[in-house]
């Protein structure tokens, strides 16, 4: 089954110390089974509207109830002159225009928001002031785990993203949903979140690569679907796979070509450098730790269909090669590698298992090295590819810049992503042992969903797509084509 991808930023160098499992991303392991759980809060009271001029700006895209917002003068928004945090508090609240909204008493006050992740550890610590509790869909029942073999990016992420809910929505309940490295309990936690406690928001920076669909039919983005139609906001990290070539300091990314081999040799053509005929390996550049490769060829529309890839060393030695594997949920097959290799230059080569393959498109997700080769477009995680989706990408708060390592669509089906951008690299008072700088769309979605958490708390009756609305007709235009959520100027009282 595939392995979850949360969105943590990962460097081929770092400025500071970062924790082994912001380098090591676990392949699945999880398993089902009854969910356990502390038991919830009595619901708050439902917010009290607020009340203005008639109704305006009217709501897009397609779903949902629809509302029209207050008129509101957008050249009345202050632009934000923002420095660096003294306080451990994120600089994404000052950005987005959240602490304004603050100070008007907006701050999400009868809101519900579910943030889904594999632990939440030393919440007692930096939840300090939250209203929340938790729900385990694990087998054991726990929500706090620090085994680390189970968790993708350490004990902290899940209450660094909590922390930038809690700080966008000091007023919000958090409902705290533990999932394990198995995608079904993702699904699970999903629609337990949205029909049993009824959340209004939901975040998770997390998401799987292989295996599955990325046309928005896979059984997450399902899930994810009925969640929207049922009025939950939803966002969804896009994940950092957009870059990790030699001379970047990432060591992520993603390649997608159709597969050839016009010199009968057994291996995929990679495209040479300037052009003209291919060749049967990549050079990739290994980082010291570990390594993993993940190779999709569409499985879910060819299941007898088989590929493998290999690495040699230098000298031309076979040091590693691929495992088959296959979905829990959907048996859909794809080839994975986890291995511990030096620090170095290694061969890679594809090939097809059998005669009966036929040439397909085939994809490849890395941690752990650098690729000549990268494929930018369709670099999401899943289930970011999901229509009910607000998939959520990272911008840098300082420069408002799309991230180089950013994930981006088309999905398979043709269809824009990410719908936004939250600011990244902001200070995160749970990462202070480890430089206190949050980088990532796991950074970003969490300041989308407190966002989202305070226009619910303003206009109770808004839908997934009224919220939407408002953060594109308010949003910040960024340098390199996209919207940063905004909440712009306050909504006018009556």
């Amino acid at each position: 089954m595939p392995p979850p991808r949360a969105s943590s930023r990962l460097r081929w160098r770092s400025r500071r110390p970062l924790p082994l499992l912001l380098l090591i991303a676990l392949f699945l392991a999880g398993c089902g089974g009854d969910a356990a759980s502390t038991p919830l809060a009595r619901s708050p009271a439902p917010a009290v509207p607020l009340s203005g001029a008639p109704p305006t700006i009217a709501a897009t895209g397609t779903g949902g109830s629809t509302i029209a917002f207050p008129p509101v003068d957008p050249a009345a928004r202050p632009t934000a002159q923002v420095t660096p945090s003294r306080d451990g508090v994120s600089e994404g609240v000052r950005v987005t225009g959240a602490d304004r909204w603050h100070a008007a008493g907006l701050t999400g006050r009868g809101v519900r928001v579910g943030v889904i992740e594999w632990t939440f550890n030393e919440t007692e610590k930096y939840l300090k002031g939250a209203k929340f509790t938790a729900r385990s869909f694990r087998d054991d029942g726990k929500t706090v785990i620090t085994n680390e073999a189970e968790l993708p990016y350490g004990q902290l992420h899940g209450t660094a993203t909590a922390t930038i809910v809690h700080e966008m929505a000091p007023d919000a309940e958090l409902v705290l949903a533990v999932i394990t490295q198995d995608a079904e309990s993702f699904t699970r936690a999903v629609d337990w979140l949205t029909f049993t406690a009824r959340v209004n928001v939901i975040s998770f920076s997390g998401g799987w690569y292989s295996g599955y669909a990325k046309d928005g039919t896979s059984p997450m983005a399902q899930a994810v679907d009925r969640a929207k139609a049922a009025g939950v906001f939803m966002a969804l990290s896009a994940g950092n796979k957009a870059s990790g070539t030699p001379g970047t300091d990432s060591v992520e990314g993603h390649y997608r070509a159709d597969y050839r081999d016009s010199d009968n040799d057994g291996y995929h053509d990679f495209a040479p450098a300037g052009g003209g005929r291919g060749q049967g390996a990549m050079t990739i550049r290994v980082a010291n730790g570990i390594l993993k490769l993940q190779l999709d060829w569409e499985g879910h529309r060819n299941p007898d269909a088989a590929y493998s890839f290999f690495l040699n060393d230098s000298g031309g030695k076979r040091v590693a090669w691929s495992d088959p594997a296959r979905t829990s949920d959907t048996d859909t097959p794809y080839a994975k590698l986890e291995a511990q290799l030096p620090r170095g230059n290694y061969a890679l080569y594809i090939r097809k298992e059998g005669p009966d393959t036929p040439d397909l498109p085939v994809e490849m997700f890395f941690v752990g090295a650098q690729f000549p080769q990268i494929t930018p477009e369709g670099s999401l995680n899943m289930p970011a590819d999901a229509r009910g989706s607000m998939t959520v990408g990272a911008s840098n708060w300082r420069t408002d810049r799309v991230e180089v390592y950013a994930s981006r669509g088309p999905t398979r089906d043709g269809r824009v992503k990410p719908d936004l951008y939250g600011p990244d690299c902001t200070t995160s008072s749970a990462y202070s042992s480890f430089g206190g700088e949050f980088c990532g769309s796991s950074a970003g979605t969490p300041h989308v969903a407190g966002a989202a958490a305070l226009v619910k708390g303003a206009y109770p009756q808004a839908s997934p797509d009224d919220t939407l609305a408002w953060f594109r007709q308010y949003g910040k235009t960024l340098s390199g084509n996209g919207l940063r959520v905004d909440l712009g100027p306050l909504p006018p009282r009556g």
